[in-house]
């Protein structure tokens, strides 16, 4: 009779410790569960939408989940900086673009007209490339890609320089007075162009050097003064 009580009371015990060791097993899922909820909480909360409002997607602050995820409350926001730099910068002006841009000038041609007879004007044509700082490089390119368009038309507007060649043989600087001697090469048929065209390569010539505020220059071409050449 002891012996069967004593096998009843161990068969109890042993069932209470399993009973116990099911309860802590059960437990297990739901603190996983509610650890999966918070990181997926956070995830969601790093994305910060103070930065992507502004429209910059280099100011974009990239989700990352960690082993350790932080509290909602501990979500990082952009800084001063960050949300300062996802700003645009402003389009140039008109004008700033004239101060900031290599730019050469074309013809506008009498109304009715498409050469450069009878009263025209001339307008600037801004480039894409930006200037270098230095003046005299900068009215040289200016020049350059005036005398490579070796087009007649360009849109609506005339370009007398069409049938001509032009390179710079030297360019010599005097600071002091802001005072350019320029010696060009290259191709110019003289004796073939016409008035109208002599007129306006001279114009167009001298317009884009002046626009890099120079005070004098000279222009010569193989030696002999561009003007005297220009007027014959």
């Amino acid at each position: 009779m002891k012996i069967y009580s004593f096998t009843i009371l161990k068969l109890i015990l042993i069932g209470s410790i399993l009973a116990g060791y099911g309860q802590t097993l059960s437990a297990q899922p739901t603190e996983v569960a509610a650890t999966a909820t918070v990181a997926q909480a956070t995830a969601t909360l790093t994305l910060a939408p103070t930065a992507t409002a502004i429209g910059s997607p280099t100011a974009t602050v990239t989700s990352s989940v960690t082993a350790t995820p932080a509290p909602p409350t501990e979500t990082p926001t952009p800084t001063p900086s960050e949300t300062a730099s996802a700003i645009p910068t402003a389009t140039e002006t008109i004008a700033q673009q004239l101060e900031s841009h290599i730019v050469f000038y074309l013809i506008v041609p009498e109304t009715g007209r498409f050469d450069a007879c009878g009263n025209i004007s001339l307008i600037p044509i801004i480039a894409k490339r930006l200037r270098t700082g230095d003046k005299l490089r900068d009215m040289q390119i200016g020049l350059q890609m005036l005398f490579d368009l070796g087009t007649k038309y360009y849109g609506p507007y005339y370009n007398a320089l069409w049938d001509t060649k032009l390179t710079f043989n030297s360019i010599e600087y005097r600071k002091k007075e802001d005072y350019a001697i320029i010696d060009f090469g290259g191709f110019l048929p003289v004796m073939q162009m016409s008035k109208c065209d002599k007129h306006g390569v001279r114009e167009q010539i001298w317009k884009t050097f002046f626009h890099y505020g120079f005070k004098e220059k000279t222009f010569k071409i193989n030696g002999a003064f561009l003007i005297d050449q220009l007027n014959r």
